[in-house]
């Protein structure tokens, strides 16, 4: 459970896992997956990043809802990809934060890249 919660960040919202967070921690590495036990059923997670670039694949269990958080990258815009679609994420420190996604067939991958102007 180190791995689901420090690495992936994955956290409930609510008793019973109805609502949960994921919030990856990264670092250096530049890929993983998981997938996390749940009381609503398996939450599977997997990222891949490289410089400027973050994205971020959720499969979400039938009976729950996730918010899943990217990092920000250094950039002023609040701009993510949500399955290929651009949508503006909630800022929150240094991420920026999709909530209300559902389960979805194949699951939903958030982006991120470097195509905004920097923080200076």
């Amino acid at each position: 459970m180190i791995v689901c919660r420090g690495l992936f960040g994955i956290r409930a919202l609510v008793p019973g896992w109805g609502q949960f967070e994921v919030r990856p921690q990264p670092g250096d590495l530049q890929w993983a997956n998981v997938r996390a036990p749940s009381r609503v059923g398996p939450i599977d997670v997997a990222f891949n990043q490289s410089a400027g670039y973050f994205s971020l694949l959720l499969q979400v269990p039938a009976a729950a809802v996730a918010t899943a958080c990217v990092p920000r990258l250094g950039l002023r815009s609040d701009s993510v990809k949500l399955n290929g679609v651009a949508t503006h994420g909630q800022p929150d420190g240094d991420f920026l934060c999709v909530g209300g996604i559902g389960p979805r067939s194949g699951g939903t991958r958030i982006t991120r890249d470097a195509t905004g102007p920097r923080v200076e």
